[in-house]
């Protein structure tokens, strides 16, 4: 599983179809190093950029359009990535890329996104639901990764408190 994260995190290949117009809504990705680890997946950003290194603090958020739980707390994830406390990423997992965009836009979510048609991310936790988030310490490392009752600002507080901070 870290593997995979850290492939999430350490760059993500923009080998994909170019993004369409309307992709712009997503914050871009920030460049790439161009350096990727081997036997490393890589996952395009939606916006067709590729992500730099993230080391951690982080907040990575495995959601899809159709995933009543995720759209619930996506807005929470978007004030979290508002706030500048720590690094908020989505993956969109298992969806369209339409209709994962039509959800950011109805919930006004823009932090940078993957895009993971396949669920290899969602495989490689183990679990089989979404939403799942996981918490990247400022080491790199998965600190906590969460499976449960839509999160609220209030506990995705305290587990940002507790686990990358």
């Amino acid at each position: 599983m870290l593997a995979l994260v850290t492939a999430l995190l350490g760059g993500c290949a923009a080998r994909q179809r170019p993004p369409i117009a309307e992709e712009a809504w997503f914050e871009k990705c920030a460049p790439s190093d161009g350096v990727t680890a081997k036997g490393v997946i890589e996952l395009p950003c939606f916006t067709g950029g590729a992500n730099a290194t993230v080391t951690g603090p982080a907040v990575v958020n495995l959601w899809a359009s159709w995933c009543g739980p995720c759209r619930q707390e996506l807005p929470a994830f978007q004030r979290l990535a508002d706030s500048g406390k720590v690094a908020v990423l989505g993956v969109v997992t298992l969806d369209d890329r339409a209709r994962a965009l039509d959800t950011a836009k109805d919930l006004d979510v823009r932090f940078a996104n993957f895009y993971d048609p396949d669920g290899r991310v969602q495989k490689s936790t183990g679990k089989a639901l979404l939403p799942i988030t996981l918490f990247i310490d400022e080491n790199g490392k998965i600190a906590h990764s969460y499976t449960g009752a839509p999160l609220d600002d209030a506990t995705l507080g305290i587990l940002v408190e507790e686990y990358v901070s």
